[in-house]
This record gives structure tokens, sequence and C-alpha cells, in this order.
């Protein structure tokens, strides 16, 4: 699991995720959010669209390719899935954007780590 996180740049990931949504959020706490029938929603696709504008076009850190036959894929589809699986990501928040859970993430990275020894 430490070795998906370190050589798959996963950790770098969620770097970048949480500080545009550190920015984001702190100019305006509400981006993405709607009211609906007195309850706030949190639009994630708008979100995952602009995290993915934003790494590919301001950091210039991901690259986006034209979409080959099929149905494409969500921003960040297959990542996230392999982060939700690990526990290390949850859901969306207002206010927050996606929910990282950095102590299970820095424990997977630890355990990689020690358990290297062992070998």
């Amino acid at each position: 699991m430490s070795a998906v996180l370190r050589d798959g740049g996963l950790g770098a990931f969620l770097h970048y995720i949480y500080r545009l949504s550190e920015e984001r959020f702190s100019a305006d706490a509400l981006a993405f959010t709607d009211e609906a029938r007195g309850r706030l929603r949190f639009d994630i696709a708008a979100y995952l669209q602009w995290v993915e504008s934003e790494m590919a076009n301001r950091l210039r850190v991901i690259r986006k390719v034209s979409p080959r036959g099929g149905a494409a894929r969500k921003p960040f589809q297959a990542e996230l899935a392999l982060l939700r699986g690990l526990g290390i990501v949850g859901g969306y928040r207002p206010g927050v954007g996606l929910v990282i859970n950095w102590p299970e993430f820095q424990d997977a990275l630890e355990f990689g780590r020690s358990s290297q020894y062992f070998n």
C-alpha cells in the first residue's frame, strides 16, 4: 500500500487537491454549493472538474488527453476509488471539498517504511 501511495504519486495528488481546495474555500466558503429545499448541496462534479482544470491549466501537474471511444471517464475516478478503498479519502463537504484522512495516509506511509525491514 505504501508503494502505491509513494511511487504512484498519490501523496502529491492529495497535496495539490488540499492546497487548491484551501485556496478556493478561503476565498469563498460556499463555492460549488447551492441550496435545495433548505439544505446545502455540494456539487461534486463541478468541484472535480475545477480541480482537474486547475491541475492541468494553472499548475500544469497533469496532462489532459482527448477521450478515445466509449464514455468519458469522470475526473480522477480511478485515483479516488483507490484512495477511498484504502480509507484515505471520504466524502465531500461544503467549505472543505474532498475530505482527506491525513492520519490514515501517514499511517499507510509509515507502515510501508517499517515493513521494508522485515522482508
